[in-house]
């Protein structure tokens, strides 16, 4: 496998595509934390490489503000992801109960915003697609049309059936 430092001095077999993820990952990880200023959002999630190897990422929209391979989920792991990064105005993130410990105690004053993508799935786990009860077929409805929010004004809507911003 070819190694991640050098320009294009990759394998012979990896295509252009390859390389430019390359070096667009060298760009992000170079650019975390470069301006010491906390960016206004973060998304942050973990991704499983092995049974017992997670590699937590925060993402600004742009750049990887800063990486962590652990073993798992903890509230450890997510601090040693959070600490080289100043306290972001809001948070995404899948929930977890690790991240959440995790946040209130690294950037107490950073709002968290459950990811709505892992909010929908959490319903779906819990109702499956095809719900047979009345209750379990609106609250589906309810997190697809969740899924399709992007501007206030459907917010406000959802806000009234109990959906908060």
């Amino acid at each position: 496998m070819a190694p991640l430092e050098g320009e294009a001095g990759g394998h012979a077999r990896a295509g252009a595509h390859v390389q430019e993820a390359r070096r667009r990952l060298l760009a992000d990880l170079a650019h975390a934390g470069a301006d010491g200023r906390g960016p206004p959002g973060l998304f942050v999630d973990g991704i499983w490489l092995a049974r017992d190897l997670v590699v937590l990422i925060a993402y600004d929209g742009g750049h990887v503000a800063s990486w962590y391979m652990a073993e798992s989920e903890t509230s450890r792991a997510w601090e040693a992801l959070m600490a080289p990064i100043p306290a972001p105005e809001v948070v995404a993130c899948d929930g977890g109960a690790g991240f959440e410990k995790a946040g209130r105690r690294a950037w107490p004053g950073t709002r968290v915003q459950r990811c709505l993508f892992h909010a929908f799935s959490q319903v779906r786990r819990y109702t499956t697609s095809r719900p047979r009860l009345q209750a379990g077929r609106e609250l589906y409805a309810l997190a697809i049309e969740l899924m399709h929010v992007f501007d206030s004004l459907r917010i406000a809507g959802l806000s009234a059936v109990g959906f908060r911003e």
